[in-house]
């Protein structure tokens, strides 16, 4: 019999079962390798939505397309006739974008533009709540990632976070990944800054969201970060 998981939310109440558990925060919060983490303990879905706008934007340049232009960008999309295959990953044109050209500073440059474009954000939500309505319904939970996944796409999860951390910290790892001289890492500070400044409002999770569980990661590893999660879950299995 498959385990069945369970979220404690304070010692006041009882734990609940838990389809679906969402984490949001800012741009390299490292909330992308704690989800993966998460999916691999639960051995379930994990529904990475940054990689759709920027696999879109990608799209969208490659075919010469004004992000600017929000008419444009969004009846393009809608064109390209947008759905996510069984991993989660969308697929554009009948096929999925490499993460190494999604992660391109050409796309990183434009991807604001795009995420703020209402109309193809409805688009892939409406794919999104989809596949998330479709997966939860097994024993192993499904971890959802982004922006507004505890506040647009899945509201109703048992377990919601929100992972926040100073720019400074941010830029320090994206730095250490990239292997990047101090220069560098402050230009990254710079544009993380205006990364936040635009990924404001259009319904995204914000650390004082009402519902959301709110972790600061500074001088922590994203192993110290799930294990923090974890102390919430319980794993009940069958006779």
């Amino acid at each position: 019999m498959d385990p069945e998981f369970l979220f404690r939310a304070d010692d006041q109440r009882p734990p609940v079962p838990l389809p679906v558990l969402t984490i949001d925060g800012p741009s390299a919060s490292g909330k992308s390798t704690v989800a993966a983490m998460l999916g691999e303990r639960f051995g379930g879905a994990v529904l990475y939505t940054g990689k759709h706008y920027r696999a879109v934007t990608f799209a969208l340049l490659e075919v010469g397309i004004n992000v600017n232009d929000e008419l444009a960008a969004s009846q393009a999309l809608h064109r390209m006739k947008p759905w996510l295959d069984r991993d989660g990953l969308i697929v554009l044109d009948g096929r999925t974008v490499p993460d190494a050209e999604a992660e391109s500073p050409r796309v990183e440059s434009q991807v604001s533009t795009v995420a703020v474009n209402d109309v193809i954000r409805e688009e892939l939500r409406d794919l999104q709540r989809r596949f998330i309505t479709e997966r939860s319904g097994s024993s192993h939970p499904v971890v959802v990632e982004g922006r507004d996944a505890g506040t647009s796409l899945a509201p109703q999860a048992p377990a919601r976070y929100f992972l926040d951390c100073s720019v400074d910290e941010r830029a320090q790892r994206r730095g250490r990944q990239r292997g990047l001289s101090d220069a560098q890492r402050q230009e990254i500070a710079e544009k993380l800054n205006s990364r936040d400044r635009q990924d404001q409002g259009h319904g995204r999770a914000a650390r004082d969201t009402p519902g959301l569980i709110c972790i600061l990661t500074d001088g922590m590893s994203a192993s110290d970060v799930v294990e923090v999660i974890w102390q919430r879950i319980s794993v009940r299995r069958g006779p």
